[in-house]
């Protein structure tokens, strides 16, 4: 028994390995490769792109406001059905509010269907988009977006080869 490096989940046989972890499947096994291939990027690059995008105008209203990666939760549920997401928005701050805002109200329109287990795991989704809402940008790409960035690169390289 182990756990996935990628989603974490139980792996009881039948999984892959790479450089000291186990992956569940294909999928996971890639996102491993790629989480191997970021540690090992060029720093100059991954800011030099990060300041691009965070320098550049906002990708939703094409406003000029200084740009971010903002995570935006979302959940819903029907009897003992769930579905969860978790997105990344690169954009403004005004416009990572209204998407916030948005989530916020789609997860109290679609939580009650599950009750009685799934109101807990709402309301932390609902606190998660909250707390998005009431971060203050520092005048400075943040941690997320270099991440963000350095994923994307990343993910360039190894599908670059396909």
């Amino acid at each position: 028994m182990a756990f996935c490096g990628s989603c974490k989940t139980i792996i009881l046989f039948g999984w892959k390995e790479f450089y000291g972890k186990v992956f569940c499947n294909k999928e996971c096994l890639n996102q491993g490769k790629i989480d191997f291939i970021s540690k090992w990027l060029d720093k100059d690059i991954v800011e030099d792109q990060t300041l691009e995008i965070y320098k550049s105008d906002c990708l939703s209203c094409w406003e000029y406001r200084r740009n971010d990666a903002y995570y935006s939760y979302k959940i819903s549920s029907f009897i003992y059905w769930s579905y969860r997401q978790e997105e990344v928005h690169i954009c403004c701050k005004v416009c990572a509010t209204k998407e916030h805002i948005f989530w916020v109200l789609y997860c109290l329109a679609l939580w009650w269907w599950a009750l009685p287990f799934w109101p807990i795991l709402t309301l932390y989704y609902i606190w998660k988009n909250l707390y998005q809402i009431v971060l203050i940008p520092n005048g400075e790409p943040s941690k997320r977006l270099e991440d963000y960035v350095k994923n994307s690169i990343a993910t360039d390289m190894f599908y670059k080869d396909d």
